[in-house]
C-alpha cells in the first residue's frame, strides 16, 4: 500500500528525477483532494444502487439486507428451520418413549430354578415348601438373581413329582396353600424378584376332573383327550412309545377305548385340537396372571400335538421293538 501511494506521489517521482519536492507540494496536495472527492462521490453513488453487487462493503450490505424483499424470506427460512428442529426433537423423544426397552427382565437376569421339595423345609416334615422359599429370598438377591422359576406345586397325586396335575387352580398341601403362595409372591415383588411358574399344557393327571368326565363321554369333555378304538387285549393302535420306552397307549375300561399318554399312563395327553381345551389353557394362564405371576415356563411343548393319522413310526430295524 505504501509502495502504491509512493508511486502515485508526484513529489516522490520528481525527487527521484532530481526535481525539488517543494516545487510539487502544492500540486500534490490539490491532486490528493481531488482524488478523495472522486472516491467519496463514487461511494455515494454505490450506496444508492438498487441491486446489491459482489464485493459490496458492510454499509451497502446492511442497506440492502434491511429491505422487506430480503428480510421477509430470511425470517421465514429461520422460523421454518426452528419448527423443523423442534418437530424432529419431538419425534425423537416420542420414538424413545414409545419403543420397548432393548432387553426385558427375563433377558437380563439368570433364571434360578427352585425345586420346592428339596429347597427349604419350613415345618420340619422333611419336604420343602412355599414358606421355605419365602424364608430364603435373600439368597437370590445375594446371587444377583431377579427371576425365579418354581417347579410345579399344583395339587397332584405325585406320580411324576407334580407334573401330573390334578387341579391347576390349587396348591398341593405338601407345599402349603393358596395363602402361602400369595404371601410368597407379594414378598418376592417387594424385593424386586420375578416369579415364573411351571405350566404343563400337554397333559394332566388321570385323576383330573376333565379326564373323569371325558372317560364317561360327557358331551362337553368327551374329546378333551386323545382317544381311539383299540383291542382290549392288546391296546396298541400303533407302535408309538412314551419317553419311558413303553407303549403310548392304555386301554380304559370305563370308556372302552385307548387314550394317548407320552409320559406315564397316569398322565393322559390333552387334545389341543379341541378349541375348548385351548380355551381352558388360556383361562388357567389368566387365572395365575391375575394373581400377579410374572411368567411361565412351558413344559413338554414338543409333545403338545400328535399326527392325526396315527400311523406307525418308521423303524430303523423292524425286527426290534419300537
Amino acid at each position: 500500500m505504501e509502495l502504491e501511494e509512493s508511486i502515485r506521489n508526484p513529489g516522490y517521482k520528481d525527487a527521484d528525477d532530481g526535481v525539488p519536492a517543494a516545487d510539487t507540494s502544492s500540486s500534490d496536495t490539490a491532486e490528493r483532494r481531488d482524488s478523495t472527492a472522486v472516491k467519496l462521490d463514487v461511494a455515494a453513488d454505490e450506496y444508492t444502487q438498487v441491486k446489491p453487487y459482489a464485493g459490496m462493503p458492510k454499509e451497502v450490505l446492511l442497506l440492502h439486507s434491511s429491505k422487506a424483499r430480503y428480510r421477509v424470506p430470511r425470517e421465514i427460512l429461520f422460523w421454518l428451520i426452528v419448527c423443523c428442529t423442534l418437530a424432529l426433537v419431538a419425534v425423537t423423544i416420542t420414538v424413545i418413549v414409545m419403543s420397548p426397552p432393548c432387553l426385558r427382565w427375563w433377558q437380563i437376569s439368570p433364571v434360578y430354578q427352585v425345586y420346592p421339595r428339596s429347597f427349604k423345609d419350613s415345618d420340619g416334615d422333611g419336604v420343602g415348601d412355599l414358606k421355605g422359599i419365602k424364608e430364603k429370598l435373600d439368597h437370590f438377591l445375594q446371587l444377583n438373581i431377579r427371576a425365579v422359576w418354581i417347579s410345579p406345586f399344583y395339587r397332584s397325586p405325585m406320580k411324576d413329582f407334580g407334573y401330573d396335575v390334578e387341579d391347576f387352580r390349587d396348591i398341593d398341601p405338601l407345599f402349603g396353600n393358596m395363602q402361602d403362595f400369595e404371601e410368597l409372591l407379594a414378598e418376592m415383588h417387594n424385593k424386586g424378584l420375578k416369579l415364573i411358574m411351571d405350566f404343563i399344557p400337554n397333559h394332566t393327571s388321570d385323576r383330573h376332573r376333565w379326564f373323569n368326565l371325558s372317560r364317561t363321554r360327557d358331551p362337553h369333555y368327551k374329546d378333551y383327550y386323545v382317544w381311539t378304538d383299540c383291542d382290549p387285549s392288546s391296546p396298541k393302535p400303533n407302535n408309538w412309545v412314551s419317553i419311558f420306552g413303553n407303549s403310548s397307549w392304555t386301554y380304559d375300561e370305563v370308556r372302552g377305548q385307548c387314550y394317548l399318554h407320552q409320559f406315564l399312563k397316569e398322565q393322559p395327553d390333552l387334545n389341543l385340537r379341541n378349541r375348548d381345551v385351548v380355551q381352558e389353557i388360556i383361562d388357567l394362564i389368566k387365572f395365575w396372571l391375575e394373581k400377579g405371576v410374572d411368567g411361565f415356563r412351558m413344559d413338554a411343548v414338543k409333545h403338545m400335538l400328535e399326527a392325526a393319522h396315527l400311523r406307525d413310526e418308521p423303524q430303523v430295524d423292524p425286527d426290534m421293538p419300537p
